[in-house]
C-alpha cells in the first residue's frame, strides 16, 4: 500500500500530460515543428562546435591556463570553471560529477562547482537573447553578470580545495576528436529533445490556461522563457528576459540533475543559486532597460496580461524547489559525455 502510495501522484501526472496531449494534438504537432527548426536553425549551431572544442580541450588537459585567472576565487578545478563559463549549461555539471566520481574532489566541492559552472552560453545570450532585443550589449551583461554571481555564490558557500591529480594514460589525439564529435553531437541531440518536450508542456499549458501562457514559457524551457520577455517589451520585459535566464527552466534542470543525481550528488546548491541568479538578473535587465530602451527585434509568445507576474514566477520557482528536495531523480545517464575530464 505505501508503495502504491508513493507512485500515485507520479501515475496521476502521467495520466494528466496523456490527456493534455490528446487534447490538443494539433498544438502537440505545430509545437514540435517549431521546436525542431528552432534548434535546428539556432540552438544546435551555436553550441556543436563550441562543444566539441570544450570536450576536446577538457580531454587533452588544455584548459589549465584558461582556469588560472580563476584560481583566486579558491574552487576546486578552475579549468572546469573555464569549461563551463565558455559551453554553458550541463557541461560544467557533467565535469564536476566525473571529477567526484574520480575520487579528485568532495561532494561539497562537488557540487558548488556545479552550480557554479553551469550557466548560459555566451553564444546563446549574445546571439539569441541580444538578438531578440535587439541589442548584444544586453546579451553581454547577461552572460557577465551571469558568470560573477554563480562565482560568488560558489565562493561564498565554500573553501578551498585542490584537485587530487590522478595519472591518466595518454591517447591519440585522433580518438580524443572523435569521441569528443560523437559526445558533443549525442549530447546536442538529447538537448534538442528536451527543448522540444518541455517548449511542447509549455504550449499545451498555455492552451489550458490562456493568461499564463508566457509564464510557462518562462518556467518550462528557458530558450521559449527569454523569448516571452521581447513579445512583452519594455522594463517588464526585460525583467522576464533575466528572470527566464536566471531560472533557466525545467528542461536545464533535469539535464542538470540526469548529471548530478546518478552520482549521489545533492541538487540544493544548484537550486539555491537559481533562486540567486533570478533574481539578481530580473533586476539588473530591468535596470538596463530603464538607462538604455531596448526595441525587440521580434516577438514570439503573447504579451503577458496584469498580473502579478514576479508573485506567480517565485510560486512556481518554490514548487520546483520543493519538489527538487522531496524527490530524488533517478535518471539513468548524463546528457553530456560521462567523462569530459580524463
Amino acid at each position: 500500500m505505501q508503495l502504491f502510495s508513493r507512485r500515485l501522484p507520479a501515475a496521476l501526472a502521467t495520466a494528466a500530460l496523456l490527456l493534455a496531449f490528446l487534447l490538443f494534438p494539433d498544438t502537440v504537432k505545430s509545437t514540435a515543428r517549431e521546436a525542431l527548426a528552432a534548434a535546428a536553425g539556432g540552438l544546435v549551431p551555436s553550441l556543436f562546435p563550441y562543444m566539441v572544442v570544450a570536450s576536446l580541450a577538457a580531454r587533452r588537459s588544455l584548459l589549465a591556463p584558461l582556469g588560472t585567472p580563476l584560481s583566486f576565487l579558491g574552487l576546486p578545478s578552475p579549468e572546469v570553471l573555464a569549461l563551463g563559463l565558455a559551453a554553458g549549461f550541463p557541461t560544467g555539471a557533467s565535469a564536476s560529477a566525473s571529477l567526484y566520481r574520480e575520487g579528485r574532489i568532495g561532494k561539497r566541492e562537488a557540487e558548488l562547482l556545479a552550480a557554479a559552472s553551469s550557466g548560459p552560453s555566451p553564444a546563446f545570450l549574445v546571439g539569441a537573447v541580444g538578438g531578440m532585443w535587439g541589442d548584444a550589449r544586453f546579451g553581454w551583461l547577461l552572460y557577465a553578470a551571469s558568470d560573477l554571481t554563480l562565482l560568488l555564490f560558489a565562493r561564498a558557500g565554500g573553501h578551498r580545495s585542490e584537485v587530487r591529480q590522478i595519472p591518466v594514460p595518454s591517447r591519440p589525439f585522433s580518438a580524443d576528436l572523435a569521441d569528443s564529435v560523437s559526445g558533443a553531437g549525442s549530447a546536442c541531440l538529447a538537448v534538442t529533445a528536451s527543448v522540444v518536450f518541455f517548449r511542447i508542456l509549455a504550449a499545451v499549458g498555455g492552451r489550458l490556461l490562456p493568461p499564463l501562457g508566457p509564464l510557462f514559457a518562462l518556467f518550462f524551457e528557458f530558450s521559449a522563457g527569454a523569448a516571452a520577455g521581447p513579445s512583452t517589451g519594455g522594463i517588464r520585459g526585460a525583467a522576464m528576459t533575466g528572470a527566464a535566464v536566471g531560472f533557466s527552466g525545467l528542461a536545464v534542470l533535469t539535464q542538470t540533475a540526469s548529471c548530478l543525481s546518478p552520482a549521489g550528488l545533492s541538487l540544493k546548491p544548484y537550486l539555491a543559486s537559481r533562486c540567486v541568479l533570478s533574481s539578481v538578473l530580473a533586476a539588473l535587465s530591468a535596470g538596463y532597460a530603464t538607462l538604455f530602451p531596448m526595441t525587440p527585434a521580434r516577438t514570439a509568445l503573447a504579451p503577458l496580461p496584469d498580473l502579478t507576474t514576479a508573485l506567480c514566477f517565485l510560486a512556481l520557482s518554490a514548487g520546483c524547489a520543493l519538489a527538487g528536495e522531496a524527490r530524488k531523480s533517478r535518471a539513468p545517464y548524463c546528457f553530456f559525455p560521462g567523462n569530459l575530464i580524463q
